[in-house]
């Protein structure tokens, strides 16, 4: 399995939201792509394609856009567009930032295990999940409030 981590992010308003990111998501991408080489976690996804959006409030207004998380059982490709609040990663320093898009990548596993679960897939999300907090320190249950907000 590969993972690829792309984003649409405003940087109109604040170009530190767009200069900044692929500075956080790279050594994410990095990480789990080890993680992935390392682990077997099923045979139903063969590319973790997530593109993170940061938009503004004017931004989203302005656009048609809407959240979207796709699997294709035949090719295992998914494309997994989760938004993250702009306005909290705008505040946020590098670890807040790193935090939100971690919040992020585990949101859009969830999604992804209940599509391939549902459609009877082999993927173990719960275990990739568990294998991503651990590498970055990041406890299920700070996860779980943080996603609940």
């Amino acid at each position: 399995m590969r993972i690829s981590i792309s984003g649409e992010v405003d940087s109109i308003k604040n170009k530190s939201v767009g200069e900044d990111y692929h500075l956080v998501a790279s050594p994410i991408k990095r990480t789990i792509q080890a993680l992935l080489d390392k682990n077997d976690y099923g045979s139903s996804v063969s590319l973790l394609f997530l593109c993170p959006t940061i938009y503004s409030d004017e931004m989203l207004a302005a656009s048609k856009y809407r959240e979207r998380a796709r699997w294709s059982p035949k090719t295992g490709e998914t494309d997994l567009r989760l938004r993250i609040d702009y306005a909290a990663y705008a505040k946020a320093d590098g670890e807040g930032r790193k935090r939100l898009l971690l919040e992020n990548v585990v949101r859009s596993i969830r999604i992804l295990d209940a599509k391939v679960r549902k459609a009877k897939g082999s993927f173990d999300g719960a275990r990739l999940e568990r294998d991503v907090s651990s590498a970055f320190g990041v406890r299920f249950g700070e996860l779980d409030l943080a996603l609940k907000k």
